[in-house]
């Protein structure tokens, strides 16, 4: 006996998500990938630098796409993002604040992004054994 499938796909943050129902049951493909790949990961910051690049409101930098597209991949993200920072000091720790609900940044380090950067590498190498 052969059941019918019907698929349906719908966009979240610009990815298209698929799922198919069978009338059975209905699989989430999303649910069985098992994360971003790290070249999707790679683009979708060089996408925010490429969105941001002229933007000087922290505000602006956060409703971005590439932004929501980031958050989206969650801790899985987290590596890359320091990696990223580890090559160049950036506004990308809001990124990695937004993802893991915490901000080491202080008031006395606020608005310096080596400082800034600096700090987000030293939380990144005390908590990564819970990201990795």
């Amino acid at each position: 006996m052969t059941a019918l499938a019907l698929a349906r796909t719908e966009f979240v943050y610009g990815m298209p998500t698929v799922s198919i129902s069978t009338s059975r049951k209905v699989y989430d493909l999303d649910a069985l990938r098992l994360g971003p790949t790290d070249r999707e990961i790679c683009d979708a910051i060089d996408a925010w630098f490429s969105d941001t690049e002229f933007m000087s409101s922290v505000d602006d930098m956060k409703r971005v796409l590439s932004f929501a597209r980031l958050v989206s991949f969650g801790k899985a993200a987290l590596p890359k993002i320091i990696e990223s920072l580890s090559k160049e000091p950036s506004l990308l720790g809001l990124v990695a604040a937004e993802i893991v609900g915490e901000d080491p940044i202080t008031d006395e380090i606020r608005g310096d992004v080596r400082a800034m950067t600096g700090a987000w590498i030293g939380w990144y190498q005390r908590a990564k054994r819970d990201f990795v």
